[in-house]
């Protein structure tokens, strides 16, 4: 997600930032969705059809976020060779920098909340989420420690790489998807049936990084071009079934009374966010591209800003008693577009994008 923009390199992946545009407009649908639904099978069995449909839609979109940001950062880190001067400039200029980041927004949304709640910030709590022995005060807040500790090891798995054919590297990808992506399903599966098998993975997925480091590696992969004989129709369709499923997945288990909380684990999720980005590899022309470069260039500062906003605008959102499907396009809207207007404002300020908003 923290692949850092120059907005006026003349050497920029035009598509790539089409990708980087739809990611962060996915991520402020996904928790905007949360902010006026409650994705649970109780709350979902009592809306109208229209109403939960346009819900599990809005959420699963949202869902697609994450895997597209991680994707970009195999795609763009993993295909090159690090030097030992390379690896120690990597986590200077990346590495150091993100955790100053994630530091200073840890302690900007523990005090904000406290204001909200007209409470004194706990500082014990506080410690340990900066430490990362903590579940931090914000949701999203999530995939910082996450990327931070995927980005330590980015040149060792890349040396790696390097070394390998890319049809080795995926086979070994695709063994690790298995149990990545099937075991969590499996499980989800059995539980709503209410089938008690006791599972409990004893494969270990070791050096892969877990789901994380399998949407980098298949962002490398995309590089190397190992779907390059995919179709384009074939891409399509199969990405449009894929997230038709993961919908329809997602409403069975709400009409079953199961809360199924869609995760980037569920393989149909991850194979319409893999064959959305190989299309998006295809594009030579990104419509709009100047605003679509606008918007990739803050995507990373609007990530880290954007649930302030979402906070914000809730409640009066809320009041003007709109439906919930429609409510949620306006509360994405606003909060998409506030959280633009103040990144914009904060990097204007000398050093602040820098360490504030990770950018240039």
């Amino acid at each position: 997600m923290n692949e850092k923009i120059n907005m006026s390199s003349k050497t920029r992946i035009k598509w790539l930032d089409g990708v980087r545009a739809l990611a962060v407009l996915s991520v402020v649908l996904c928790h905007c969705t949360e902010a006026i639904y409650r994705i649970n099978a109780a709350d979902m069995l009592k809306l109208s059809p229209l109403s939960e449909t346009a819900a599990v839609v809005y959420f699963t979109a949202g869902r697609l976020g994450v895997p597209f940001f991680l994707m970009i950062s195999g795609y763009l880190l993993l295909d090159r060779k690090y030097t030992s001067e390379d690896c120690l400039r990597f986590w200077k200029t990346r590495c150091l920098r993100l955790l100053v980041c994630t530091e200073i927004w840890i302690v900007i949304y523990r005090f904000f909340f406290s204001v909200l709640a007209g409470t004194v910030p706990d500082w014990k709590v506080l410690i340990g989420e900066m430490l990362f022995i903590r579940s931090a005060s914000v949701s999203h807040m999530w995939y910082m420690p996450m990327i931070l500790g995927m980005y330590i090891l980015i040149p060792f798995a890349a040396n790696a790489l390097q070394t390998l054919d890319k049809r080795l590297t995926a086979a070994a990808a695709a063994v690790y998807s298995v149990f990545a992506f099937g075991y969590p399903t499996l499980v989800s599966v059995l539980d709503i049936f209410k089938t008690e098998y006791g599972l409990s993975l004893q494969f270990s997925e070791g050096f892969s990084g877990g789901i994380y480091g399998i949407y980098l590696i298949l962002g490398y992969l995309v590089k190397k071009g190992l779907f390059k004989n995919c179709k384009s129709y074939v891409l399509v369709s199969v990405s449009l079934i894929s997230f038709l499923g993961t919908a329809s997945f997602q409403m069975w288990a709400f009409g079953r009374g199961y809360t199924f909380k869609l995760w980037y684990t569920f393989p149909l999720l991850g194979l319409a966010a893999l064959l959305i980005f190989v299309w998006f590899s295809r594009i030579k022309e990104i419509p709009f591209y100047t605003a679509v470069r606008f918007v990739a260039g803050y995507s990373f500062a609007v990530y880290l800003i954007h649930n302030i906003f979402r906070r914000i605008l809730i409640e009066p959102v809320a009041r003007l008693g709109i439906p919930r499907p429609a409510g949620v396009l306006l509360l994405s809207a606003c909060v998409f577009v506030t959280s633009f207007a103040a990144v914009w404002l904060i990097s204007r300020i000398p050093k602040a994008g820098k360490y504030i908003l990770y950018t240039k």
